[in-house]
């Protein structure tokens, strides 16, 4: 229960909603008890008035109260079906809204590090199915078995009114069997739920990756090997989930058969009660109808509890990135300077052979321009993603003015930076509201002045609509240079002190790059730069330049140099 604990905790946020749920699927249940029980009392006390009359005895039967009885019961159920439709579904999709702006603020403060080895579509994939799994957790999980729970106390205190001896042995049966069927069918498929759940990714993935990579695939005529992997996959997933459902089958069979003979047990002991005279002919029929009303809560419990797997595997990788986040989150401190000195201090980052740094350390002042060089896989990309805290050091620690960066809020932090990554990203949306990300009130005259820093206005002004121009998916209607160039502006136009500009040349010629690196110094003007790039070329000048050797980890103090 550890892993599905917190997600406990979330739903109690909304715990009276989920009591007005479980109140009202309550009533639904009894109102289908008092309907079945109290029609076959009165259809046998009707019958047995009108035998007493046949037979010339004096006998009398109100038909109005349990006419009316009936007629209410009747009533209730269907309003109170109605409404704990309502009220459950509403509290699911709470509860999933809750679910999903947690995750969406953790995936905003950890980035990279919780996606590391898992392929962007695969990863959204995954998290969208393990939120989607969760649903069960409230509404087939939790609100099942405790109704199913109060129905079955009720009604075997219904049955206790009228006879003690057969309540107990309702009691005895009905308990174990809820048991089974809760816990019983959770443990049975616990294993297969989670590995189906496994596979399931597994297969979404491959069908990506097929997808992605047809071209080479036919190419190197693997399509057919990899076609005959996603098919094994598949019928691995098939006999998980015919395992699975045969679970559920077995459980619903095993509780037909043992309340069907229930109902035989009670129709015999409540005919012994009846000849020994302790109960009424018409009671005696309404007590085995009692024991069939409960079949509507005990034959959904099976199919609830066969995901209790896949709940549980969702919920512990989901934990993972609830772990992720408060293991970068400590107690906010007061004092963050506008423009604080950013440090790397004796860091150390293990992601591979040999680690990409190892007591490396490096400071950036206020105002300071610092030009960090070298090839791919050098580790430049990891000092910004450090610095945006979407990766953590092994050892040593990234400071603002001599302490942690994890002393603040990830957000507080993060106002203080604006940073170029290497893959930014534009949105299939238009220009200007690919800058206005960085800045939302920013005025149109804002806009051309930054796209004009970067040599870009005089293209967007060509283009037919100008600022409100679409981009295009993945920016396909610029070319690369333009997209990097107007991703450069939206880092621009952030009002942060720092800035990181991860390979902010990339696709420009010589001639344009002069251009734009020209065009964005008054944008650079009083702020700190730290320009990670593969060669420093002329015009860009920095004041101090930093070489990374990719073959070996490097302490930072040994390979500086200054230029002027």
């Amino acid at each position: 229960m550890s892993e599905i604990r917190p997600w406990l905790c979330l739903v109690a946020r909304h715990r009276v909603r989920m009591g007005a749920g479980l109140v009202l699927a309550l009533a639904t249940l009894l109102s289908g008890l008092g309907l079945l029980a109290l029609s076959g009392w009165f259809i046998t006390a009707t019958a047995v008035t009108a035998a007493a009359w046949a037979a010339g005895a004096s006998a009398s039967l109100n038909l109005y109260v349990p006419g009316g009885g009936i007629r209410f019961f009747a009533l209730s159920r269907t309003l109170s079906r109605y409404l704990e439709r309502l009220v459950q579904h509403d509290t699911v999709l709470r509860v999933l809204a809750d679910i999903r702006v947690g995750l969406f603020q953790r995936l905003a403060t950890t980035g990279d590090r919780l996606r590391r080895g898992v392929g962007s579509a695969a990863f959204l994939s995954r998290l969208i199915a393990d939120v989607q799994t969760l649903d069960n957790l409230y509404l087939r999980l939790l609100a099942p078995p405790l109704v199913a729970l109060a129905a079955t106390l009720a009604t075997v205190a219904l049955v206790a009114l009228f006879s003690v001896s057969i309540a107990g042995v309702m009691l005895a049966v009905l308990l174990p069997l809820l048991l089974v069927l809760t816990l019983g069918t959770a443990l049975r498929v616990r294993h297969a739920g989670a590995a189906e759940a496994d596979v399931a990714e597994g297969l979404r993935e491959g069908v990506l990756e097929e997808l992605e990579g047809m071209a080479e695939l036919t190419a190197a005529g693997q399509l057919d090997v990899h076609r005959q992997r996603l098919l094994q996959k598949e019928c691995r997933l098939r006999g998980l989930q015919y395992q699975r459902t045969s679970a559920v089958v077995d459980a619903q069979a095993l509780t037909t058969l043992i309340l069907q003979g229930l109902v035989v047990a009670v129709l015999l002991l409540g005919a012994e009660g009846w000849r020994s005279g302790q109960l009424s002919g018409p009671v005696m029929a309404m007590m085995p109808l009692v024991v069939m009303a409960l079949v509507e809560g005990f034959m959904a419990l099976p199919g609830g509890f066969s995901s209790w797997g896949a709940t549980h595997a969702a919920a512990a990788r989901l934990n993972g990135h609830r772990a992720t986040q408060q293991a970068v989150t400590t107690r906010p401190q007061a004092g963050l300077a506008s423009h604080p000195t950013l440090t790397w201090s004796h860091i150390a980052v293990d992601q591979g052979a040999p680690p990409v740094f190892r007591d490396f350390s490096l400071s950036l002042a206020p105002g300071e321009r610092i030009a960090v060089t070298g090839a791919s896989g050098a580790g430049k990309s990891t000092l910004a993603a450090l610095a945006a805290r979407t990766l953590e050091p092994v050892s040593g620690a990234v400071l603002a003015d001599g302490q942690p960066v994890q002393s603040w809020p990830v957000e507080h932090w993060r106002t203080r930076l604006s940073v170029l990554t290497q893959s930014a990203h534009l949105f299939d949306a238009s220009v200007a509201e690919n800058l206005r990300l960085a800045l939302p009130d920013a005025t149109e005259s804002q806009l051309w002045q930054v796209l004009e820093a970067v040599a870009l206005a005089p293209t967007v002004a060509a283009m037919p609509l100008g600022l409100t121009t679409p981009v295009g998916e993945r920016a396909g209607r610029l070319s690369g240079g333009e997209a990097r160039r107007l991703a450069l502006a939206r880092t621009l136009l952030r009002p942060a002190p720092i800035l990181i500009l991860d390979e902010p040349f990339t696709g420009l010629d010589s001639a344009t790059l002069a251009r734009v690196w020209e065009g964005i110094q008054p944008w650079l003007e009083g702020r700190s730069l730290l320009l990670l790039i593969h060669e420093l070329t002329d015009p860009v000048t920095v004041d101090r330049r930093l070489a990374l050797v990719s073959d070996q980890p490097l302490n930072g103090s040994s390979a500086m140099t200054s230029e002027a």
